[in-house]
């Protein structure tokens, strides 16, 4: 009769938990301390590692997610993790999911939804309950399979890494064993543990690869699978350098102004491989490598070229490459009563009020300083619109404010994102730039009406 628990007798059991604690400190994947959330399907693999952290001592809860995918085999899965976790003692928790709903819903792919609402509970259960680490049970097949993968998709070198032992709260500590090994120590412990039938099939890529391809270069090279985690690990140890490399151009060709991530074009220019450099600045943001070899190709087009990705903005301007958060969708106009000290739709300001005789006006264009006598309320922020004008400090006429941010040389992609301070009909403050010359502090002024962003 297969057990849930195992005797620990067997020298092979002996071997895997010597290798499984010194894999876990040699890679500092966590302390022997900490309290451990065990990611456990009731698969071979899951099974291996609870058992595992059985033996060694730690403390550990169990958490299962049942995506009712199989119907009574899903159900069953559920039923023998709580088992497993009741045979160790130790805390279990599980969530049902309507996954095939949930993903349509999504747009995403069920085996996408399936992930995110995984990590997702996970992450819950271990802020809720002091949970140090969340442990998942990949190995070293897994590891190659999503090298090739990865491959076949197209990738980066990051991309050719495969699997991160750690990643924020998730570690991974069953990366030294193949699947082989992991067969091998259930068989001789006589552990039990469930079968997922969709594991057999097929239909997914990561099957195909993992029944078809993989035994192939094994069948060549019997020592396949070690080769290869030892490449990847090489592959790591190669993007380590390339990222360093990357980060130092980075630093010299990039400053942050007003939330603005502005790179200096010819600087960019002189980089080759081009495209390359491009991909690695920009993908943070969002880009793509099609997208950067298009920004490649418009560095030397016509000023004013824009991009964008799902959350930014990207402008090809006369000196410079700019990247800022896409507008996002909020008030149009703000109403400022007089008692207002902080204004936190649009911009956000805040405003004080002083005595004229003890103020001293800021060297500053990013702060208005205003006549409080002159001014009408409730003033009213609002984005500008063509047609704008007003009397730009300093001039007795009055300005266009599309002008105005033409003499100012202001791009496109800042320019749409301006705000205007208004008392009744006119604008006394384009915020951050100037204010009024109307407006402005002057020798009959009593009390000054003070206004900064942020």
């Amino acid at each position: 009769m297969p057990r849930f628990g195992a005797s620990f007798g067997h020298p092979y059991l002996c071997c895997m938990i010597g290798r499984f604690i010194s894999f876990i400190d040699e890679n500092r994947l966590f302390g022997k301390s900490g309290k451990l959330l065990l990611a456990v399907s009731g698969g071979i693999d899951s099974v291996a590692m609870a058992a595992l952290f059985n033996q060694a001592g730690y403390t550990f809860a169990i958490a299962h997610c049942n995506f009712r995918l199989r119907g009574a085999e899903s159900d069953g899965d559920e039923a023998f993790v709580r088992e497993l976790a009741s045979g160790y003692k130790v805390p279990f928790y599980s969530k049902a999911f309507d996954t095939t709903t949930l993903a349509a819903h999504s747009g995403n792919s069920v085996q996408m939804m399936a992930r995110e609402l995984r990590y997702g509970f996970f992450e819950e259960i271990a802020v809720k309950h002091g949970y140090d680490h969340i442990t998942t049970a990949h190995n070293l097949d897994d590891q190659v399979e999503t090298f090739f993968i990865n491959l076949m998709r197209g990738c980066g070198i990051a991309g050719l890494h495969g699997i991160r032992l750690k990643q924020d709260r998730v570690v991974r500590p069953m990366m030294f064993a193949t699947r082989s090994d992991i067969e091998t120590y259930v068989s001789n412990n006589d552990l039990a543990f469930r079968e997922d039938s969709s594991n057999r099939k097929t239909d997914y890529v990561r099957n195909r690869i993992r029944h078809r391809i993989i035994p192939l270069f094994t069948e060549i090279n019997p020592g396949f699978g070690r080769e290869m985690d030892q490449n990847i690990k090489r592959l790591k140890d190669t993007e380590d350098i390339y990222r360093q490399y990357i980060n130092i151009i980075r630093r010299e060709l990039v400053r942050e102004e007003d939330g603005l991530v502005i790179f200096d074009k010819a600087g960019l220019k002189k980089l080759s491989p081009l495209p390359a450099f491009l991909f690695e600045f920009f993908s943070p943001y969002g880009f793509n490598a099609a997208d950067a070899a298009q920004i490649a190709a418009a560095l030397d087009g016509i000023p004013g070229k824009r991009f964008f990705s799902s959350g930014h903005e990207l402008l090809i301007d006369r000196n410079d490459v700019l990247v800022t958060t896409r507008a996002e969708s909020g008030p149009e106009e703000v109403m400022i009563g007089e008692d207002a000290r902080r204004i936190e739709e649009g911009p956000g300001i805040t405003v004080s009020i002083h005595p004229a005789n003890e103020y001293i006006i800021p060297d500053d264009q990013n702060t208005a300083s205003l006549d409080y006598d002159k001014l009408s309320f409730p003033l009213r922020l609002r984005r500008w619109k063509k047609g704008d004008a007003f009397f730009p400090l300093g001039m007795e006429k009055r300005k266009k404010l599309s002008d105005f941010f033409i003499d100012e040389k202001v791009p496109r992609i800042i320019k749409q994102r301006k705000w205007v301070l208004c008392s009744g009909n006119d604008i006394v403050w384009v915020v951050g730039m100037r204010i009024d010359q109307r407006y402005k502090v002057g020798n009959e002024t009593r009390m000054v009406y003070c206004l900064k962003p942020g």
